[in-house]
């Protein structure tokens, strides 16, 4: 019997200790946002925020809002926040105090000589100046309305935006995202009306957010950027480098260059052995035969503007996609029984992947603007090959990093105008990355077989007899933008399209290549004009400014 209450007198005062605890649970019932989107490109925030402290003694709570955001590039902005006041429901002001750290305005509201507990509401107004996002077509607010730093749950969140005067349908538009940061999981509801679009999603736990995206005509907002967090001691420290340097830059270094690329490029010359025509395409060092877009690397050191499009040619003669012509202007990639296999590059593979990323097994080249990933491979894709041809020991450096520091080092001179070396990196530097001893022979072979593509001379109409030679070097004649006059040579050639081509007349493949090449820049240009990716092209939960979170204190 006294083992018995002994039992029961420990597991009373086991419950005594654990009741208190959950009864002390903190949560957040509802957080919601009210936005408006002013005509000046500001933006004015209501956050309606109804917290439960259930039996805890706290002084109120803390909200940490970040006024940094940063850009695909990896580039930080500032975003002004200001006129920030705190209320409850019935219009009382709360005390707070805020301050500003390196990246957040924290704003810590109650008294600290009196606490509270059980459910309040804090209404946080603020204004935020930089925070919409400014593209070709279109603007967009991009925001976390809950951040993924709050450490209590939020058991439901609505937003709300707000716009001055009334849209035609098809206007405005909006997305959402939950989750981790980088999740792309939408649990969340969108309504879209001709002045608002307003979102809701459930339970948000820490480390979630839930982050909304709405898109809206160019010009109903003024344009007001967020401006670039720059520390001034790095401008003092380059204005001390360059009064130093000032004799060496301006004089000695561009004569030095120029004097360089001079001599290089007469010993490339009196070492390469081109002639008029070359029908194969040319080799690495090691053998390997050379895609078209490394082909015109070896040349001429840049890519060209074709390289995408000779890159989807040569991936369908090589059976792994068929082209279809649709009508007019447009085609589609379809997708065959043969998948992508050791023998690609690793940018083939990525831009295959890219191209039917969506799982559609037939992609419209209409498709193509609005594919992020699509864009993405465009801009590497020459980098890669470079770095294929370094490896390969064709050139000594990747030729297209030596392309870019030298546009960008021709750029900085102007800057500076010091237009003497602007000419020399722009017209001989662009074009002087090393090839290796070895690698001279491939540029032999691949001058020389640009000569043969763009020639129209007739004693090569030899060569233009068989339809297997016509295939064999039409991704190359494209990749050097002479597929036009490719096509002519061969045209009494094509009583039937090849396996890989379905249309009605193989010459619009020149029509194709300029729509992938077209594409290719809208695609590339789905960024805003402060260097931030959409929301609508790739966004994710916790992609989009603001966020931050809080909690009790």
């Amino acid at each position: 019997m006294k083992h018995e209450i002994k039992t029961l007198f420990l597991l009373l005062v086991l419950a005594f200790m654990i009741l208190p605890r959950s009864f002390a649970q903190e949560f957040i019932s509802s957080m919601d946002v009210d936005a408006s989107i002013n005509k000046d490109g500001a933006v004015s925030i209501t956050e309606t925020i109804k917290y439960d402290f259930g039996s805890a003694e706290k002084h109120g709570i803390l909200r940490n809002i970040p006024y940094k955001k940063t850009n695909q590039d990896g580039k930080k902005y500032i975003m002004k926040i200001e006129n920030i006041s705190v209320v409850d429901e019935n219009g009382e002001a709360y005390k707070f105090t805020k301050s500003t750290d390196g990246t957040y305005i924290n704003i810590k509201i109650g008294d600290p000589n009196y606490t509270i507990s059980g459910k309040h509401t804090y209404v946080i107004k603020y204004s935020v100046y930089g925070a919409l996002t400014y593209f070709d077509t279109f603007a967009e607010f991009y925001w976390n309305a809950v951040g993924s730093e709050w450490k209590v749950p939020i058991m439901s969140s609505e937003v709300k935006l707000r716009f001055l005067g009334e849209f035609e349908e098809g206007r405005l538009d909006g997305r959402c995202f939950t989750g981790a940061p980088g999740a792309n999981s939408q649990k969340c509801s969108v309504e879209v009306g001709d002045s608002y679009v307003s979102f809701r999603t459930g339970r948000v736990d820490p480390s979630e957010n839930f982050t909304v995206v709405a898109k809206f005509p160019l010009d109903y907002a003024a344009r007001l950027e967020p401006t670039e967090d720059k520390s001034p001691i790095i401008g003092k420290i380059i204005a001390a480098f360059f009064t130093i340097v000032g004799i060496v830059f301006y004089l000695i270094l561009p004569l030095y260059l120029l004097i360089k690329f001079k001599i290089q490029n007469k010993k490339l010359k009196d070492a390469a052995k081109i002639v008029s025509a070359w029908f194969s395409p040319p080799k690495t060092p090691q053998g390997s035969q050379l895609t078209p877009v490394e082909t015109v690397i070896t040349a001429n050191v840049t890519a060209g503007r074709k390289a995408i499009p000779a890159t989807l040619v040569s991936l369908a003669q090589r059976g792994y996609m068929k082209i279809v012509q649709k009508n007019g202007k447009e085609f589609a990639f379809v997708k065959t029984e043969k998948e992508p296999d050791d023998i690609l590059r690793d940018y083939e593979e990525s831009l295959y992947n890219a191209i039917f990323s969506d799982g559609k097994d037939e992609v419209s080249t209409k498709d193509l603007p609005s594919n992020t990933k699509f864009g993405k491979v465009s801009l590497t894709i020459a980098r890669d090959a470079g770095k294929y041809l370094k490896k390969e020991k064709v050139f000594e450096k990747n030729p297209t990093d030596v392309f870019t520091g030298y546009t960008v080092l021709a750029v900085f001179a102007i800057f500076f105008m010091n237009i003497f070396l602007a000419l020399v990196a722009f017209i001989f530097g662009r074009k002087s990355a090393k090839r290796t001893y070895e690698g001279t022979q491939t540029y032999s072979e691949a001058l020389s077989l640009k000569n043969f593509l763009v020639s129209q001379d007739p004693q090569f109409d030899f060569q233009a007899q068989e339809m297997i030679f016509f295939e064999k070097l039409l991704p190359y004649a494209t990749a050097f933008g002479v597929e036009d006059v490719w096509i002519k040579r061969f045209k009494n050639l094509f009583n039937t399209n090849p396996e890989w081509y379905e249309g009605r007349d193989l010459t619009k493949l020149a029509v194709m290549n300029s729509v992938v090449s077209a594409s290719t820049r809208i695609a590339t240009s789905s960024r805003s004009t402060s260097g931030f990716s959409s929301g609508f092209s790739g966004g994710h939960s916790g992609g989009g400014g603001g966020g931050g979170g809080g909690g009790s204190w």
